[in-house]
């Protein structure tokens, strides 16, 4: 059975995953698959919310395979760290660094070729 929430994304339609658009996550965005996470307790744990226009392509290198995956991010909130929410076209979510990323666009041959 597949997850409502973070199951396989079409890769025709990747643009119309769900995502932040330029606010900080709650966990009602978590509950309804619009982030991956939220911070709490924004006064102990300031950030913001980036500015880069959401849902964007990206490859992250993923440590246990070895290879660069191609994902989506869906949240990018910038604080002590500067962290990214992601979907796996296959299926899933994860957090990671954003520098951990490499946005790409959709006419780049690593996306096509997936």
């Amino acid at each position: 059975m597949e997850d409502p929430l973070w199951g396989q994304i079409d890769r025709a339609q990747w643009w119309l995953v769900p995502h932040m658009d330029g606010t900080l996550a709650t966990e009602d965005d978590v509950k309804a698959g619009r982030a991956v996470f939220f911070l709490g307790n924004l006064d102990e744990v300031p950030a913001r919310a980036s500015s880069t226009p959401l849902p964007a392509l990206a490859l992250w290198h993923d440590p246990d395979l070895g290879v660069h995956r191609p994902v989506v991010v869906i949240q990018i909130e910038l604080g002590q760290k500067e962290l990214a929410g992601i979907r796996f076209i296959e299926g899933g979510n994860g957090v990671c660094l954003l520098e951990e990323l490499e946005m790409i666009g959709e006419d780049d041959r690593r996306w096509v070729a997936v």
